[in-house]
């Protein structure tokens, strides 16, 4: 799945249950983190005009909802259900949809830890790059701090 901005990683399930009567409709949803099991995740789904909460197991191998099909990834599982309308049931049977994911404005922890690595990798190639430039030339980097005003 390219998109997971369904995935809103700081919020507890209140807040989901706002946001999905507020901004979703029927088979709206969302992913987060779950509040009463850390590691493991929930879906909030928005249907008959109420939030139905589902708890994912995260057993670090794989995702599954206790029990169901096992998947490798969240992104894996959110887009199996999404794909496979009919196959996500409550224990009575009846049908739960997830059709109209309800998109973060935040970016998730993995889109966070990719430019933090990102800008961590940029600073390991400089501080590699000055340290040449000192053992070869330590005229250099006394011109570099001038420059930048680190006497």
């Amino acid at each position: 799945m390219s998109s997971r901005r369904w995935f809103w990683p700081t919020i507890s399930g209140i807040e989901a249950e706002k946001l999905l009567m507020e901004r979703g409709v029927d088979c709206s949803f969302l992913a987060r983190p779950s509040s009463s099991n850390p590691g493991d995740f929930t879906l909030s789904v928005r249907r008959n005009g109420e939030v139905t909460h589902i708890k994912i197991q995260n057993s670090g191998d794989f995702y599954d909802l206790y029990g169901g099909e096992k998947f490798a990834t969240l992104s894996e599982l959110v887009q199996y259900y999404m794909e496979n309308q009919g196959q996500l049931k409550e224990k009575n049977g009846e049908i739960i949809e997830l059709k109209y994911p309800l998109n973060c404005a935040d970016p998730t922890t993995e889109r966070l830890i990719d430019k933090l690595t990102k800008i961590l990798w940029t600073a390991m190639i400089i501080i590699d790059e000055l340290t040449k430039l000192w053992i070869s030339d330590s005229y250099k980097i006394r011109w570099l701090a001038t420059l930048f005003e680190m006497k």
